[in-house]
């Protein structure tokens, strides 16, 4: 299915390169590894307002990784849903998005790493180090604020994904249907504690 794009990839563009994908390219070849995506190390803070930690563990498949050497960046997007917990059920209040950024860049050989947290371009020589960088666990602020918890019946829900909305064009139907694009992890559930708020009432 890659055989085209390891030959040709530098003259293809961004529509024929969507299409290669959809079609198979020239010949047929064995499937590759369709990559994983998961986030892992998940645990709780109150800091003023709550906080997440949790590290990203991925592997890319022979598609993505074609496409990110070829000048298409990749987003891992991590989502934040809180929740109200009833009986068997829980009910959404707001959600949140932290969007990471992989780019190749073709001149250096290098792949930069767009930090959604301190709002910084981390540099790595090799693509297996910046995924590395990835899995260390990073603390994300939710916005949820200690006088919104007044019970132990909230809920935070993480998972991590590839955002296929943020590809170009032409690449987002192959991606639709190609296992090698599917790369989400399942939500995970975490009770938020009831934060200690000081007593008002002391004098």
């Amino acid at each position: 299915m890659v055989c085209f794009l390891h030959v040709c990839k530098k003259s293809v563009s961004a529509v024929t390169f969507g299409l290669l994908l959809l079609t198979g390219g020239c010949t047929q070849t064995p499937e590759p590894a369709n990559g994983h995506l998961a986030v892992r190390n998940l645990s709780l803070s109150w800091q003023q307002q709550l906080y997440v930690q949790a590290g990203l563990e991925l592997g890319l498949s022979e598609a993505t990784i074609d496409a990110l050497r070829s000048g298409v960046p990749l987003t891992i997007s991590v989502d934040f849903r809180l929740g109200r917990r009833y009986s068997g059920w829980a009910r959404e209040l707001r959600t949140q998005s932290y969007h990471w950024r992989i780019r190749y860049l073709p001149l250096s050989e290098h792949y930069a790493l767009e930090n959604p947290i301190t709002n910084s371009t981390e540099n790595y020589q090799r693509l297996r180090t910046l995924l590395t960088a990835l899995r260390v666990p990073s603390w994300y602020a939710t916005q949820v604020e200690m006088d919104e918890i007044v019970d132990n019946k909230y809920q935070m829900q993480v998972r991590t994904r590839l955002n296929r909305l943020q590809l170009p064009p032409p690449l987002r139907l192959p991606a639709l249907f190609s296992a090698e694009w599917r790369l989400s992890d399942r939500w995970h559930t975490l009770l938020i504690p009831v934060p200690d708020l000081p007593d008002q009432t002391a004098p």
